[in-house]
């Protein structure tokens, strides 16, 4: 009981979970909306390994960019967190808004996003240690095992949030599966 009032009591790691499970979701839904677009708009599904190959790139030159970003914070982790996914979310709806008809024009604001995104991804861990670290603190009791534990839980609830919109999303465009691709959908 102890070590689950730890957990559930700690604000900021019930922020955590919940910040961390919204990462997963986007992370997710975002390849499989990838998909979509991939096969149905740019009829190029070859186009998408491409693309996934240069974004797992990008991704990992993110760390030089964290180290930036947290420099830029002056070493405030939750505002990098922070910053990293309003970067993210503000490049990843630059195509939305446009529409862009060519890979390029999804590719370029896609990988950026990427880029200047992924330092959230790499602060989970060294956020989750912190708040760890905050709940033994509090309590005066070794939980932090207990609690990284919990890193797996986001993971979980993130898959059940994806599934919830992208079915949501397909259903809203009028997306059934094997049916011809109608003007709506691709819009």
């Amino acid at each position: 009981g102890v070590m689950y009032k730890a957990v559930f009591t700690n604000r900021d790691l019930v922020i955590m979970i919940i910040c961390v499970a919204l990462s997963y979701a986007q992370q997710f839904l975002g390849a499989g909306l990838q998909y979509y677009y991939f096969s149905l708009n740019l009829g190029n599904l070859g186009a998408m390994g491409m693309f996934l190959t240069i974004r797992s790139a990008v991704a990992f030159l993110a760390s030089w960019w964290t180290s930036l970003l947290l420099k830029l914070c002056r070493g405030n982790k939750k505002v990098a967190y922070v910053l990293s996914y309003a970067f993210c979310a503000i490049f990843l709806l630059i195509p939305w808004f446009m529409r862009p008809t060519s890979v390029i024009g999804h590719t370029i604001p896609a990988l950026i996003g990427c880029l200047l995104g992924s330092s959230g991804s790499l602060l989970q861990g060294a956020m989750y240690s912190d708040c760890a670290e905050e709940s033994e603190y509090k309590i005066r009791m070794p939980v932090k095992g207990f609690i990284m534990a919990f890193m797996s839980l986001p993971i979980k609830l993130g898959v059940l949030i994806k599934a919830v919109l992208l079915g949501a999303v397909l259903t809203s465009v009028g997306y059934v599966a094997g049916m011809d691709v109608t003007e709506s959908v691709l819009s």
